[in-house]
């Protein structure tokens, strides 16, 4: 069925601003790839530590932002950047080599807020994971690295048909009151997971 789709993204927002940032991406057809849901935590899979690298070395690759809050959950990720990139000179041209990864959930449930949560497609040139060429970097670019970046090593790691959803979600953090609660949000995601599955 054709139509087109719906842009989601904040009006006359410029997602390379200082900010906080709430992002989930989400295995293809949720497949637990990262691990398993052992009473309250995730016990991560070899998958899911390569996922943990790459999220660690994201402050490596991108010396503007900050990995505040993750959860690394079966089927996907959350996590909070904080974008520092007007408050700091940084060299962009430098080496990007990156072999960290993180932890996470699945995506929000409120997506009532449609001028908040913003659908990117981050499925594009697969080999070319190394994305840094201009000196302007904004979310995507940052989000399409962490994404080709683990596709790869978990590919060369044997699994071969590992997919993202090409989309990611994203939600713009604008006050320390919806910043807490997204940080509650993340740090009780594999509890909550692990009350409904024994309910």
């Amino acid at each position: 069925m054709g139509g087109h789709r719906k842009n989601n993204r904040l009006l006359d927002y410029h997602y390379s601003s200082d900010g906080y940032y709430f992002i989930t991406v989400i295995v293809k057809d949720r497949y637990p790839i990262f691990g398993n849901l052992f009473f309250e935590n995730v016990q991560l899979s070899v998958f899911g530590k390569i996922a943990l690298k790459c999220l660690f070395s994201l402050e490596q690759a991108f010396p503007f932002i900050k990995l505040d809050e993750f959860i690394i959950m079966p089927d996907h990720i959350h996590l909070i950047l904080e974008m520092r990139y007007q408050s700091k000179d940084n060299d962009l041209n430098r080496d990007r080599s990156c072999m960290d990864t993180s932890r996470m959930d699945t995506s929000p449930k409120d997506t009532s807020r449609k001028d908040l949560i913003n659908q990117v497609l981050t499925d594009t040139d697969r080999k070319s994971w190394i994305l840094m060429q201009k000196k302007e970097m904004h979310l995507g670019k940052i989000i399409r690295h962490f994404k080709a970046k683990t596709s790869f090593l978990i590919h060369k790691e044997g699994l071969k048909e590992f997919e993202w959803v090409s989309r990611y979600y994203d939600k713009v953090i604008k006050d320390e009151k919806s910043l807490y609660f997204i940080r509650k949000y993340i740090q009780e995601n594999s509890r909550r997971h692990f009350l409904k599955k024994v309910a």
